[in-house]
């Protein structure tokens, strides 16, 4: 016998009611939360400022970052934050989507790879039209997922 099927019997023998649980089904998904913290993170990207990135990222010696014209990884949240805003002072606009977005939870962690299409105007006046492959890590700090790790890189030609 199949194990629902043997659980509804035991229920309906012993005369217990089985409702499935609608609530839990109505709050968003822990997936759909990490979108969330990442569709707000890559706005703020736009700004060409740190600070309404801040919001978004972990402050923890633990952080790591690897941009696309990165020669060494940036380690902890100050220097992630002084690599961003090194990258930003060339730039007079910048504008990033990412596609392809694969969203993983697993407990206190999670990761998202996709495709960042990046448009960047220098303040030379140059546009740059770019492609990465992306990974982002997120970790869940009372509630709130933010990122940990970003590792960007350019998708070949």
């Amino acid at each position: 016998m199949h194990q629902w099927s043997m659980l509804l019997t035991i229920a309906a023998l012993s005369g217990v009611a089985l409702t499935p649980v609608v609530a839990a089904a109505q709050q968003p998904s822990d997936i759909d939360k990490v979108r969330a913290a990442s569709a707000a993170l890559y706005a703020a990207l736009s700004s060409l400022d740190v600070a309404p990135m801040e919001r978004f990222w972990a402050h923890e010696p633990y952080v790591r970052y690897i941009g696309p014209p990165s020669r060494a990884v940036a380690v902890g949240w100050e220097e992630v934050k002084k690599t961003i805003a090194a990258g930003n002072a060339g730039l007079s606009e910048r504008r990033v989507t990412l596609t392809q977005s694969h969203v993983q939870v697993s407990g206190w962690l999670a990761w998202e790879v996709g495709v960042e299409t990046t448009q960047r105007t220098l303040k030379t006046g140059e546009v740059l039209n770019t492609q990465n492959f992306v990974t982002n890590i997120y970790e869940n700090k009372d509630g709130q997922w933010l990122m940990v790790s970003h590792h960007a890189s350019p998708v070949p030609r």
